[in-house]
């Protein structure tokens, strides 16, 4: 690990049921992506750790000026080795973990509430039915009760879970328990905290306001009709799907900035915070949502494009290094999604987000100042990033 430091310094169906038989995808399917080989070690600031992928340190982006082991950004940590856990406590010392993945991709991570790498973290979750805050085991997690999580999840995912929950886990269903919002305050100690910023029904919603009126009510009227008829039902999935597709990624980080301003400002807080450093902040791969992020708290910084663009495109091949085929589908699986499309990182992707928030909010800072993390807070993200 040592050769990084400083010289390199979704259930199938969008709308909740699988329409097919047998086993989940994530059982039963094979991802066959032709994706390109990672590029070597030498050339790469990512620390090459043999579980944990992804992972690098913000410091090594150009013109960033942020001091090392601030801000690392990475795939989910969940399955880390000895040797990786060895490196992320001792070499990298992390202690606030930032993990954006929905109810449904926690479903799908078996170590999410057993891994050892956890054991020395207070775990939190923040509902993003609620805004409440409450401690995290997957015992909670779906919320039988939280209307929320059915038509996030679908009903047959949330009995799934249940059933994985107690079969797998420990127990049965627990009440969560409320807590205070841990970011209100300085971290006491190494925390995780869980901060989905996307989920299905989010996606949807976002999705029926931007077709054309005319499909906009054709969906409608088929989903109302999906109840009855299941052919209305795949119609109306379908139009979506294409949708969807069509816009590929720059759609989804689109998606991410209309309808979750509140929980990026709230991430931007906390990573502004100088007493939760290191920082480690990831998704599933450490891609999308992860480098959206990114992007927002380098753009924060002043620094020019071309760099977070270099940034960005280091992680295109980030699902092929996870080598986690269960993980892939899992990500897929948030909307049924092409492979090619969602699964990589070309620099167009990020080229066209970009571009997207200076049309509609005139810069990055306008948009950031929209959703609350103002100038003052941008200054406190730059002290704690580059300060002493």
């Amino acid at each position: 690990a040592g050769a990084w430091r400083r010289g390199a310094v979704q259930e199938k169906q969008p709308f909740g049921e699988s329409s097919g038989s047998g086993g989940s995808p994530a059982e039963d399917a094979t991802l066959n992506l032709d994706l390109p080989a990672s590029m070597p070690l030498s050339a790469s600031p990512n620390v090459p750790l043999a579980t944990v992928k992804n992972l690098r340190d913000l410091a090594s982006v150009e013109g960033s000026e942020i001091r090392p082991r601030r801000f690392f950004r990475m795939g989910y940590p969940s399955k880390a080795t000895d040797d990786d856990m060895r490196v992320l406590r001792e070499e990298l010392g992390l202690k606030t973990l930032i993990d954006l993945r929905s109810d449904k991709e926690l479903c799908m991570d078996d170590q999410v509430d057993c891994s050892p790498y956890y054991d020395h973290f207070q775990s939190l979750r923040r509902s993003r039915a609620t805004t409440e805050w409450y401690n995290f085991c997957m015992e909670t997690i779906p919320e039988p009760s939280n209307t929320h999580a059915q038509e996030s999840l679908g009903k047959k995912a949330v009995k799934k879970a249940a059933k994985k929950v107690k079969s797998k886990v420990r127990g049965t269903y627990r009440k969560p328990v409320k807590v205070e919002d841990p970011t209100l305050g300085p971290a006491p100690g190494p925390q995780r905290l869980l901060i989905s910023i996307m989920d299905e029904a989010t996606y949807k919603k976002g999705v029926l306001v931007r077709l054309r009126k005319r499909h906009q009510a054709l969906v409608t009227f088929m989903l109302i009709g999906g109840i009855f008829s299941k052919r209305l039902y795949e119609k109306a999935r379908q139009l979506v799907l294409d949708y969807v597709n069509d816009g590929g990624l720059p759609l989804l980080n689109d998606l991410l900035l209309s309808y979750s301003g509140e929980e990026l400002a709230l991430i931007l807080k906390v990573v502004s915070d100088r007493t939760r450093h290191p920082v480690g902040l990831y998704c599933t791969a450490g891609k999308d949502r992860t480098g959206l992020i990114t992007m927002l708290i380098l753009s924060a910084l002043g620094v020019p494009d071309e760099a977070l663009l270099n940034d960005y495109i280091l992680s295109d091949t980030a699902y092929k290094d996870l080598n986690d085929n269960k993980a892939m589908v899992g990500a897929l699986e948030q909307q049924n999604l092409d492979a090619e499309t969602f699964l990589r990182a070309p620099r167009e992707v990020m080229e066209t987000t970009l571009a997207q928030v200076r049309e509609q909010y005139g810069s990055v800072n306008n948009y950031l100042d929209a959703i609350g993390f103002d100038a003052a807070w941008r200054a406190k993200l730059k002290d704690a990033l580059r300060g002493e």
